[in-house]
C-alpha cells in the first residue's frame, strides 16, 4: 500500500515534504495527519549520501536539531553526497570548513561513513533498532 500512496500522492516528493494534492481519500487525508510526527521522528542514516538534500532534511545527529543551520548559497540544490571526496566514501574536510558554520561541519563529521552501507535510508531515531513503533510515537507526542 505504501508505494500505491507514494504513486498516487507524493512520486517526486518524501513522505515528510508532501502535501495534500488534489482529490485526496480519506485514508490519505488521515495518514498526512501524522506527518509532523514522523517528521519529527525520523532521520536520514547516510549511506552514499545521493537521496539525501543538505538542507530541509533531518540527517545529522543531533536530537534537537538535526538539520543544517548554515545558509550558504551554493547547498541550495546540494545533495549529502556532494559533501564527500570525489569516488570516496570520505568527507571532504577542506569543502566542509568552506560551507558550514562550526556547529553543523562538527556534526557532519561525527557522521561514520560506512562502505558497506550504499544506500541512504530513513531511519526511525527514537528507537535504538531504527524501527517505528507506536509506543515510541506515544512517547514522542
Amino acid at each position: 500500500m505504501s508505494r500505491v500512496f507514494k504513486a498516487r500522492y507524493y512520486p517526486i516528493d518524501t513522505f515528510t515534504s508532501t502535501t495534500l494534492g488534489s482529490n485526496p481519500s480519506y485514508v490519505w487525508r488521515s495518514i498526512l495527519e501524522a506527518q509532523k510526527l514522523v517528521a519529527n521522528g525520523v532521520r536520514w542514516n547516510v549511506g552514499n549520501g545521493n537521496s539525501i538534500s543538505v538542507l530541509g532534511e533531518a540527517w545529522l545527529p543531533d536530537e534537537t536539531n538535526p538539520r543544517i543551520m548554515s545558509n550558504n548559497p551554493s547547498l541550495m540544490n546540494a545533495k549529502v553526497t556532494n559533501l564527500m571526496k570525489q569516488g570516496r566514501l570520505e568527507w571532504d574536510e577542506e569543502n566542509l570548513n568552506d560551507l558550514f558554520e562550526p556547529r553543523d561541519r562538527a556534526l557532519i563529521l561525527q557522521i561514520t561513513l560506512d562502505p558497506s552501507i550504499t544506500r541512504d535510508c530513513l531511519v526511525w531515531s527514537r528507537e535504538l533498532s531504527g524501527v517505528y513503533t507506536v509506543k515510541s510515537a506515544y512517547r514522542l507526542m
